[in-house]
């Protein structure tokens, strides 16, 4: 498994460590050879200790800085990520397509935001009606398939 990370990096892939002392140990508990580990000196680390809503913040800088970009992404009410809810967009054709689920034990409130913009209207894929996302509530496990038109999101 090693192996295969250490080749994943050497090809341009991006790895974030969690904690200090990531990946010191192999599958047994056996100390690894810090020599085996070079190649991780400059991957960015989140530090254990912080709490998942730091951890998400800290893990949305190092995607921009990764220079990955995301044609539409999920913000709370304050403007941060919004810890529980799990959002996934890709452009497909004439619309980007965007799936959101809540993943926490109690209701969220997300908007969607292309760039600095926010997303008004969608398409629920699965209810097959245009539906407001400006300020959508979540409930716990609940998911949402959304197609939103080019000249809300998907813009070149």
């Amino acid at each position: 498994a090693m192996a295969a990370l250490k080749r994943y990096v050497q090809s341009g892939g991006k790895v974030v460590l969690l904690g200090e002392s990531s990946l010191l140990l192999d599958e047994y508990g056996r100390e690894r050879d810090k020599d085996m580990l070079a190649f991780l000196k400059d991957a960015p680390h989140i530090g254990a200790e912080e709490t998942a809503e730091t951890m998400a913040s800290r893990f949305e800088a190092l995607i921009g800085s990764a220079g990955i970009k995301r044609p539409v992404v999920c913000r709370s009410a304050e403007g941060k990520v919004p810890w529980g809810v799990h959002c996934v967009s890709v452009k497909r054709g004439e619309a980007t397509l965007v799936h959101v689920v809540n993943l926490a034990k109690d209701a969220r409130t997300v908007s969607l935001w292309a760039g600095d913009q926010a997303v008004g209207e969608a398409l629920d894929l699965w209810r097959n009606e245009k539906t407001s996302v400006r300020r959508m509530t979540l409930q716990p496990y609940e998911m949402r398939l959304l197609s939103i038109p080019r000249e809300q999101g998907n813009k070149p």
